[in-house]
């Protein structure tokens, strides 16, 4: 028995309430559980309870033994003088306030149907990589589908949270967050540092004035990721960019990021950096792009035109000087489809949240069902086990799940776990 099942047990009344009375024979009526605290504090507060015929109102502590409580130095700490009610899964010891005042107790032993005990020791004990795996049949397709979505949103709620903090720091610019934003997610996980760092060294008004040049546009790109200190001779696109850089960045005292910090390391060559850095440039030359994002008229699948080709040079290069076969530079399909999920849907459920328009956010979230499916090694797992993989709604929510829960084995705090505990056994 451990405490986050208790928790769940309390949340969800999922034990028999009729009958429950404290350890002083005070038969007890949950009026209002409380709202779960996952703070420093008591586990739930505001919780309203009538105990022995008396209405209160104040938190609720929950442990596995009574004892924990002073195990925890709960006794000395005024934060939980306002707990009005003791849950514990079994009664040892008579617990106090610091004021010496004893707390009623409820010992949950004898409440809790063996079934609730049984479904959570299976998912507890499994040695499967996702442990519902065994119970997922058995959940409603309605009801799978409905929490699904509900964990796709707190997914986008959860990475709106970043964004704002992000937003902080660019002085509530969204031009400056939205490129900032474009630009990590172009380096995607192996680069993705290196590319904020160039973001960051480089302001999107001071791009914004040369959008009408593209080769102003690749200069300053490649120029800030450091790229353009070398002397080649011979290769005239690479003169022409580090002429028009060197121009710039004398106008603008810009400070090159370190060429160093950029990993080449186990990367196929269509995903080296500066076939990345390229396709971000026409990725910024597309007309109106930010507004484009936060423009809930436009759909998702027409702000990026899908035969976006970089420069000419980039066809017979990987780097600068050192020629290689012909290839193909656009944007793949798969790696736009990520650019939309992990960047122009959460900027734009974002946008709408703080402009308090719940449209834009409503439009994100039926966005990203309309995306595909992202496959990958978490939810390849996923899909074997027998989790819905329709769209990038789906693949969002089993990549929260899988970070959240499945990975930290919190199967009482997962709303999917939690469908199997309650569930009767097969």
């Amino acid at each position: 028995m451990i405490e986050e099942l208790l928790h769940y047990i309390w949340k969800t009344g999922s034990f028999d309430v009729v009958n429950i009375k404290t350890t002083e024979n005070q038969p007890i009526r949950i009026i209002n559980s409380g709202l779960w605290n996952h703070n420093a504090g008591p586990d739930f507060k505001q919780a309203i309870i009538d105990i022995g015929g008396v209405t209160w109102a104040g938190d609720v502590e929950i442990h596995v033994r009574s004892s924990d409580w002073f195990r925890h130095n709960h006794d000395k700490d005024n934060k939980y003088n306002s707990v009005i009610l003791h849950v514990v899964y079994e009664h040892d010891k008579d617990v106090f306030l610091c004021g010496r005042e004893a707390i009623p107790t409820l010992e949950l032993k004898n409440f809790i149907a063996d079934e609730t005990l049984n479904n959570y020791k299976k998912l507890k004990d499994s040695e499967l990589i996702i442990p519902c795996e065994f119970g997922l049949k058995d959940i409603p397709k309605e009801k799978f589908e409905e929490i699904m979505l509900a964990v796709s949103i707190e997914r986008l709620d959860r990475k709106s949270q970043v964004l704002f903090g992000e937003l902080k720091i660019c002085n509530y610019d969204w031009n400056e967050v939205c490129f900032r934003q474009i630009a990590r997610n172009f380096g995607f996980k192996t680069n993705a540092a290196a590319f904020e760092l160039l973001a960051q060294s480089v302001g999107y008004k001071q791009i914004e004035k040369h959008l009408t040049s593209r080769l102003q546009v690749y200069a300053i790109i490649f120029g800030q990721a450091g790229l353009l200190d070398d002397e080649i001779e011979g290769d005239a696109y690479y003169e022409a960019l580090q002429s028009e850089y060197n121009y710039l960045k004398y106008k603008y005292k810009w400070i090159p990021i370190d060429k160093k910090i950029w990993n080449k390391l186990r990367l196929r060559p269509a995903n080296f950096h500066c076939i990345r850095l390229a396709q971000l440039c026409e990725f910024l030359l597309v007309p109106d792009l930010i507004k484009s994002i936060l423009d809930v008229k436009v759909s998702v699948n027409d702000i990026v035109p899908k035969d976006l080709v970089p420069h000419s040079y980039w066809e017979m290069h990987y780097e600068f000087a050192k020629a290689s076969s012909s290839h193909k530079t656009n944007i793949g399909k798969t790696a736009l489809n990520l650019l939309y999920i992990n960047t122009i849907i959460p900027i734009r459920y974002s946008y709408g949240i703080y402009v308090g328009k719940p449209l834009v956010t409503e439009r994100a979230v039926l966005y990203q069902r309309e995306l595909q499916f992202e496959v990958n090694h978490i939810t390849r797992k996923y899909m074997a086990a027998g989790f819905l993989c329709r769209s990038a709604s789906d693949s969002q929510a089993i990549i929260e799940i899988s970070n959240k829960y499945c990975c930290t084995r919190k199967c009482a705090y997962c709303p999917i776990g939690q469908q199997i505990i309650k569930k009767p056994p097969t």
